[in-house]
């Protein structure tokens, strides 16, 4: 694993709030595979300079985040003053579209016109970084899933953790615990949900 120190970096504000800070004074260490994958999102053709100088130092703040969030936010609202973006953990999604409806554009018309420019809006000041953000957390080593569950399991003191490999691990997953969701122990189950969050039942 390789550090880097953060670097002293001025962003440019899409808000009227003024200079953004972080509370985030250190960078932490950093998986050589989330370096990879930030030095080729660096060099995505028209990603905006903003996203550019936030990826510099190899790690996004909360700040940071918030601030390329609102950059794209302000992107599509900029063509379409109507809507507004709702983020979550796992994505986004568009709202205001019956303000665009008319005797003339029907409501699947909105959609796709407001898609097109969300798709260029998003390109230009997030790309991937969401889920490199929230994996960069998550998952600091940037381990496999199966390698994620296993550690998890063996952290539970699991069964599975100390009698299944990692390939092991990663053949139930791909058999049995993504398609069925059949778990073999509540630990299974806890780890499972942990990782993909996102397939959790409503509720739980």
């Amino acid at each position: 694993m390789r550090r880097y120190a953060p670097l002293l970096l001025v962003f440019v504000l899409l808000t009227a709030g003024g200079c953004s800070a972080s509370n985030e004074t250190e960078t932490p260490e950093i998986a050589d595979a989330f370096i990879d994958r930030i030095r080729e999102l660096r060099e995505l053709p028209g990603i905006s300079d903003l996203l550019i100088e936030i990826l510099e130092d190899y790690w996004i703040t909360d700040a940071e985040f918030h601030q390329a969030k609102q950059a794209f936010s302000n992107c599509v609202t900029v063509k379409f003053p109507d809507i507004y973006i709702e983020f979550d953990d796992w994505g986004r999604s568009v709202r205001g579209l019956d303000a665009l409806v008319d005797e003339n554009v029907t409501l699947e018309d909105a959609l796709r016109m407001v898609e097109v420019v969300t798709e260029e809006c998003e390109l230009r000041y997030l790309a991937w970084m969401p889920s490199l953000f929230h994996e960069m957390r998550n998952n600091p080593n940037a381990l496999s899933d199966a390698g994620w569950l296993h550690e998890c399991l063996r952290a539970k003191g699991a069964p599975e953790g100390s009698a299944l490999t990692v390939d092991a691990v990663d053949e139930l997953l791909m058999n049995e615990w993504l398609p069925a969701q059949e778990f073999s122990s509540s630990e299974v189950e806890a780890c499972f949900f942990a990782r993909f969050p996102m397939l959790a039942p409503p509720g739980s």
